[in-house]
């Protein structure tokens, strides 16, 4: 009878197991869904020259806000102006402009009241484009792991027929309506991504600071789409290893639990 409670307790983790696993692998096939469409977006504005969106600096020009509060912050309109790649997670996310409910339920967004990233920081004294996005929504990963992000990681933002290149320095944990930290630094050139925390009370936000390196023009579509391309399988492969190691944690797992039952067994059958 023991070893019948035991095989039993074995099928029900093994099933735990497979489900966890099967609903990791529908979120990442859900991802790639979504950065598929958004390259093709993209793609042909790009083509059409309606990457170029300098008209939005003015909209962008009111005071900063927290964004996951409803309607606190503009929607100016759902269009994808940017992709995030996060080559450490494996992502390419679509950048709405205005970190609104409905642009934030799809995508990550530029905050509005932050710059966008064809300010001139020189001039300005200083620039901050804040990326704004949920810690996971209806099967979406959004920014769900970028507290894994370590200082030295890469972030690539393609915009307005640019590459922006830059590197994580730092993050930090701010209350919800500390939009003083949100603000333009002084002789920098800086991306925030920003989300909620902790899970799953999300009462704080939790900011991860990158330092601009390199700006690489684009303008030809073709340069585009061989990049993207090239990122876009980076970014399956690294989501398609995710999904396994997961996998394999959970199969570690498993043998550890089961050889800690089969020692308790064998203990009480010697005792007894």
């Amino acid at each position: 009878m023991k070893w019948r409670h035991l095989l039993g307790l074995l099928l029900m983790l093994a099933a735990v197991a497979v489900a966890l696993v099967f609903a990791r692998s529908l979120a990442a096939d859900y991802d790639t869904d979504v950065q598929n469409e958004a390259v093709e977006v993209l793609s042909r504005q790009w083509d059409a020259g309606g990457g170029r969106v300098t008209e939005l600096a003015s909209a962008s020009e009111v005071n900063l806000q927290d964004p996951f509060e409803a309607g606190s912050d503009i929607a100016v309109d759902t269009t994808t102006y940017a992709l995030l790649q996060i080559p450490r997670l494996g992502q390419l996310l679509p950048v709405h402009f205005g970190a609104s409910p409905e642009n934030l339920a799809t995508a990550t967004a530029f905050l509005a009241g932050s710059d966008l990233p064809e300010v001139s920081w020189a001039s300005a004294g200083g620039a901050r484009t804040v990326i704004a996005g949920h810690r996971g929504y209806y099967g979406q990963t959004l920014f769900l792991h970028i507290n894994q992000l370590v200082a030295g990681d890469d972030l690539i933002l393609f915009y307005n027929h640019n590459k922006y290149h830059y590197t994580v320095t730092e993050s930090a944990v701010i209350g919800a309506h500390d939009v003083a930290a949100l603000e333009a630094v002084a002789d920098a050139n800086l991306l925030t991504l920003l989300t909620c925390t902790p899970i799953p009370t999300f009462e704080d936000r939790l900011l991860v600071n990158a330092q601009l390196l390199e700006v690489e023009n684009l303008e030809a579509p073709a340069s585009l789409q061989e990049t993207v391309d090239t990122v876009r399988s980076e970014a399956v492969l690294v989501a398609t290893s995710a999904v396994a190691s997961y996998g394999l944690r959970w199969v570690v797992g498993l043998l550890v639990v089961a050889l800690a039952w089969l020692v308790v067994l064998l203990v009480r059958e010697l005792v007894g």
